[in-house]
């Protein structure tokens, strides 16, 4: 997985260039055909906005607060939230947890925000779906077998 947004990447390369140079750099060694590349666009932050019911529960905020909060946002920075939640998840978490929580943000805040999250809304976003399609590929779920 490549997060796009911050990688140095972003401006000189699309998305499905960046993929396709980390594919023929792996092939080029042992991975050869054994490797699935998933640009995250902009960046992993992104998969939070597909579950915000967990992130307001891991922040003990009801949800219409989140949403008013991050209506704020949007309109602080003139743009709607649709389009901030897409093109700047990462800035938008650390807004709501810096500036509207004050709390620092934390591995475990992914952490504990993913066992509150929910696969099948996940799967709504566009690169965890191609995660996790790709895992069920390499691992399919087999029926046990009996002694």
């Amino acid at each position: 997985m490549w997060d796009h947004h911050g990688s140095g990447r972003e401006k000189k390369n699309s998305p499905d260039e960046v993929a396709s140079e980390i594919a023929d750099r792996l092939d080029r060694v042992t991975w050869s055909e054994k490797h699935h590349v998933v640009v995250l666009v902009p960046e992993l932050e992104q998969w939070l906005w597909h579950c915000e019911s967990a992130l307001a529960a891991h922040c003990s905020i009801p949800a219409e607060t989140l949403s008013l909060w991050v209506g704020q946002r949007a309109s602080q920075l003139k743009t709607d939230v649709t389009t901030l939640k897409e093109k700047q998840p990462k800035e938008l978490f650390e807004y709501i947890m810096r500036e509207r929580l004050h709390r620092t943000v934390s591995p475990r805040d992914f952490e504990e925000i993913g066992k509150r999250g929910s696969v099948k809304t996940l799967m709504r976003c566009t690169s965890f779906s191609a995660v996790i399609t790709q895992l069920r590929g390499w691992y399919p779920r087999t029926a046990p077998t009996s002694p």
